[in-house]
């Protein structure tokens, strides 16, 4: 720790007279400083007088996310913050672990829409998740013709974000197709099928009905449909 005269660990004294020197000792402790595969740590491992709180910190490399620490010895520190502080209490060993960064990303809803009337909008809910251990960017959705939506943005780990899809159909037509996202995910599935079909005011049934040409078979879609059907036209 020092002398009684204040010199350095090895110097030299010539005093004029019968002197005593005292060296005084303080206890130290050595900390070594382990780092997994996947980042860097600091300080360096190294010795440190007793009772001292030395911080410590994690840095993960690029493509890498902290995980934890792993301490043993009496004042060390074990948790999942990157950066902490352990006291030298006594000998005390840290290791820090990295994991590869995942992003991955799920898409899910109802979005078979039915029957819609032409030139009206109906909507329903896709829920975007990203599962993995980082932040998952969504930078484009892109819909197939008669569906909409707009949302860009960034999801944390192990979250999930509504997005509000809208069909509007101007046709009497069936309509369809595969919803894309366009996002920076390591793994998942970044499609989900949309379905609907435009109908005019008079109903599904009905409009069949109507559009059908002297001698033709009318064919009702599967399912049910509250509708009152009038023939009013010769179909022989």
């Amino acid at each position: 720790s020092n002398w009684t005269d204040a010199g350095a660990s090895f110097h030299t004294s010539a005093p004029p007279t019968a002197t005593d020197y005292t060296a005084n000792f303080t206890t130290q402790y050595y900390l070594p400083m382990n780092a997994g595969a996947g980042g860097t740590v600091a300080p360096s491992s190294g010795w440190y007088n007793s009772a001292t709180n030395v911080p410590i910190t994690a840095t993960p490399n690029t493509g890498y996310s902290f995980s934890s620490w792993a301490g043993s010895g009496s004042g060390s520190y074990s948790g999942s913050s990157s950066s902490a502080s352990v006291t030298m209490n006594g000998p005390i060993t840290e290791t820090a672990s990295f994991v590869p960064q995942t992003r991955v990303i799920g898409l899910s809803g109802n979005l078979a829409f039915g029957h819609v009337v032409t030139n009206t909008t109906a909507t329903r809910t896709m829920t975007i998740t990203n599962s993995g251990n980082s932040a998952l960017t969504v930078s484009n959705i892109i819909y197939p013709s008669g569906f909409s939506g707009l949302w860009s943005g960034t999801i944390p780990a192990k979250a999930s974000t509504n997005v509000t899809v809208t069909f509007t159909p101007t046709a009497v037509q069936a309509y369809g197709g595969l919803i894309t996202v366009t996002n920076n995910s390591t793994s998942g599935t970044n499609t989900i099928t949309a379905s609907g079909y435009g109908r005019s005011v008079v109903g599904p049934i009905q409009e069949l009905v109507n559009n059908a040409a002297p001698g033709a078979t009318v064919v009702v879609p599967a399912g049910t449909f509250a509708d009152n059907v009038v023939i009013a036209k010769d179909l022989t």
